[in-house]
């Protein structure tokens, strides 16, 4: 049965030793030696550390069948004794590998190790160790490369010792000596690959330009974000065959968590890079959203992670000068930078949302298939029994064996839920669309927010109304607003178009309800709750949310209105009769309270009672 070439020479105990006093050499290495260097002399040294086990036993045989006869119990004790005595050794050096500074500080036990703290210790003592390796260590996958190695070394052992033909326990036995070095680092999984990939996570550069290059590079990190968290989820199945699947749910979890906070604290940088807070007061869309949803980043956020910084844009760079950002002439219309960059933080929400879901749903699947093989058919929750779990370091520990089972029944019931995500995502998602729609509102805010110091309102009309009546005409803050809203829908228009050509499975992101508040005329606790027609496509939604609020800030601004005589209610008239024809050509129906007081500004003194009356 052996499928190793019969030796010339025999291995003896010394040689064996002689193995092991050269692995921990290979291992600790000189003290120029870095951690790359270790990790290939040891993976170059233990598959003829395992050759020479292999060849003792294929020796040993017929000596052994001479003396015991058939008695097949010989060899895997011989082995498991041999393996067992050496296994402090084995864990030593696998540590030595994936931390120098362990074997260094004489902090090895053989027992469970602590490798997040000792891997704190080890970067304050040597910081330049990663620049070495070009990139932040990999100690998950310097085990799974030693682990690979063993694994093929069982295989062997399997048949040469005829391991499924003997009694169970022995068996057990064999393959628990074999697997055991590797208990400490299947066990603290979770602990090895969490700054693994917290590490590779802030490698990630998510502002290094300005502001549209910042939301360029924020929609092309999401799909490398899912590379490292598909590239987690093979290393715990390869090193842990998915026994560690809670502790990789929650390392995800943290993973996610982290990358959307920083998404979320960059947002906050780029409202103040085109100071979208700069005018008071805020958009009655936002200001109606913030009540309800809270989406927009306070002072004191809600994340520890901090946001990476973003240059300041050139003088070709989106958004343009920041010290003139706000706009305050009518050219500056023509600037849509903001809603470029919005439209591009729309379609990186839009396929975060999409990523997270499909990865949920193929992780759950992937969990549910290779769970199950970890434990027999017999395996009862209520009295976990070793014997009755297949995983060897996960027979050690029958409280995770017990949760695992339970999570294995979840994932079969389609429950996954990663701690915090559920609240975090529609939270960032809530506070993006805050973003495109303050970022789309922006240019008419600053208009209408001057509306009630225009100079027209101060002047003196010397002629009568009825005479110069025939002369007013809509007024440049108000026509240039209404150009915008025309010209928004031809900017969103291709967007829509492409969207469905390019991410057809990805839902388009159309502004919520929320984003509709009710009109600041009529009593809160009598207006029937806002609703989105899911009739809407992408441009007419988003026209028709801005168009909504520039009405609403339109009646809130000209109230406080301090100066109106009657030529000044018949100019106002003409403006709002102008933006409401305005709604008309978007097919959006004018605010009834905007109606009403354009009516009121346009009758005449002595026909304002008839109107009252016919009403």
């Amino acid at each position: 049965n052996s499928t190793v070439p019969a030796p010339t020479t025999t291995p003896t105990a010394t040689d064996i030793e002689g193995h092991l006093k050269t692995g921990v050499r290979m291992a600790t290495g000189n003290g120029n030696s870095t951690t790359g260097n270790r990790a290939n002399l040891l993976s170059a040294w233990l598959p003829e550390f395992y050759d020479s086990l292999l060849l003792l036993l294929s020796q040993e045989r017929p000596w052994i069948r001479q003396v015991f006869g058939e008695d097949r119990t010989i060899l895997p004790n011989l082995l498991t004794v041999l393996l067992t005595s050496i296994q402090h050794d084995h864990t030593s050096r696998i540590n030595a590998v994936i931390e120098p500074a362990t074997i260094r500080g004489g902090n090895v036990t053989g027992q469970k190790i602590d490798i997040e703290k000792e891997k704190e210790k080890a970067d304050a003592a040597s910081p330049s160790n990663n620049k070495e390796l070009g990139g932040p260590s990999d100690p998950v996958q310097q085990v799974i490369t030693l682990y690979s190695i063993t694994v093929n070394f069982f295989q062997s052992v399997r048949g040469v010792l005829a391991l499924d033909e003997i009694e169970k326990t022995l068996r057990q036995d064999v393959t628990r000596s074999v697997y055991a070095p590797y208990f400490p680092f299947q066990t603290n999984y979770a602990a090895l690959e969490r700054p693994v990939l917290l590490a590779q996570l802030d490698q990630m550069d998510l502002a290094t330009g300005g502001f549209t290059e910042t939301l360029r590079q924020l929609g092309d990190s999401i799909p490398r974000l899912f590379i490292l968290a598909d590239a987690a989820v093979e290393r715990c199945l390869l090193l842990t065959q998915g026994s560690e699947s809670e502790g990789l749910l929650k390392i995800l979890a943290d993973v996610f968590s982290t990358y959307i906070h920083r998404l979320m604290g960059l947002l906050s940088q780029l409202r103040r890079l085109i100071n979208l807070d700069s005018i008071p007061p805020p958009s009655p869309l936002s200001q109606h959203h913030l009540s309800s949803n809270d989406s927009r980043p306070h002072g004191s956020a809600h994340t520890n992670t901090q946001a990476p910084s973003i240059a300041t844009p050139s003088s070709t760079e989106a958004p343009g000068d920041l010290t003139a950002k706000t706009p305050t002439t009518a050219t500056e219309f023509n600037d849509w930078s903001t809603v470029e960059g919005g439209l591009l933080l729309l379609t990186a929400t839009a396929k975060l949302q999409d990523a997270i879901a499909g990865f949920t749903r193929n992780l759950r699947d992937t969990l549910s298939q290779n769970i199950p093989a970890l434990f027999h058919p017999s395996f009862s929750p209520l009295h976990p029994n070793k014997d009755d779990i297949s995983c060897a370091h996960l027979a050690e520990e029958p409280d995770k064996a017990k949760r695992l089972f339970v999570l294995h029944h979840s994932l079969m019931e389609g429950d996954m839920s990663m701690a915090g995500l559920t609240h975090l995502i529609p939270s960032f998602v809530g506070q993006a669309h805050t973003f495109v729609y303050d970022g789309m509102f922006q240019p008419i805010q600053a208009r209408l927010h001057s509306l009630p110091n225009l100079p027209v309102w101060k002047e003196e009309t010397k002629t009568t109304v009825a005479a110069v009546r025939q002369f007013y005409s809509p007024q440049s803050y108000i026509t240039t607003i209404g150009e915008y809203l025309l010209t928004l829908m031809q900017q969103l228009e291709p967007l829509a178009s492409s969207w469905y050509t390019d991410a057809p499975n990805v839902p388009i992101p159309l502004p919520p309800a929320s984003l509709l508040p009710p009109d600041p005329w009529k009593e809160h606790d009598k207006v029937a709750p806002v609703t989105q027609d899911e009739n809407l496509d992408f441009v007419s939604a988003w026209v028709k949310a801005v168009a909504n609020g520039s009405m609403i800030l339109y009646i809130v601004m000209f109230t406080r209105m301090s100066n109106i005589t009657p030529s000044n209610a018949l100019q106002l008239s003409t403006d709002i009769k102008y933006f409401c024809n305005i709604m008309s050509v978007l097919s959006i129906e004018p605010n009834p309270s905007l109606l009403v007081t354009q009516q009121l500004l346009a009758v005449e003194p002595e026909e304002f009672t008839a109107l009252i009356q016919g009403w």
